[in-house]
């Protein structure tokens, strides 16, 4: 008995340092009451992850603008030579930008989108299985 007594003590001298109230005790409508709290407080860091990841429209949408303005400095080209100069570094800038995107693509963007995925299929198969 003493020793569930200790561990008991230690228990809420922790759950005081991490800003857990612990006047009520625990009882099973606080202990619910937390888990709600801190599971709602998860869905909003992972909301907040995604909507973090809403300013790479930006990279898409520089992306056009760069290839539209490209395209018309080569079809403005002037001579043949001009047109093959302009075309060449068109193609090296593009094969560049396709080597930075793809390594944005599966060092950042992926698995954020993957977890996302398994969390939303996790929540949904949860929410049909009650039904």
């Amino acid at each position: 008995m003493h020793y569930l007594r200790w561990a008991r003590c230690r228990l809420e001298r922790l759950e005081e340092r991490r800003g857990v109230p612990t006047e009520d005790g625990a009882s099973f409508l606080s202990v619910l009451a937390l888990m709600i709290s801190q599971a709602g407080q998860a869905m909003y860091a992972v909301l907040a992850m995604f909507l973090a990841l809403v300013p790479a429209a930006t990279i898409l949408l520089r992306m056009a603008h760069f290839f539209v303005d490209r395209l018309i400095d080569v079809l403005s080209a002037r001579t043949n030579w001009d047109l093959f100069i302009r075309a060449l570094c068109l193609v090296l800038q593009t094969v560049s930008l396709y080597f930075v995107s793809k390594f944005l693509l599966t060092a950042i963007f992926i698995p954020i989108f993957s977890m996302q995925a398994t969390i939303g299929t996790k929540l949904l198969y949860s929410v049909l299985r009650v039904y």
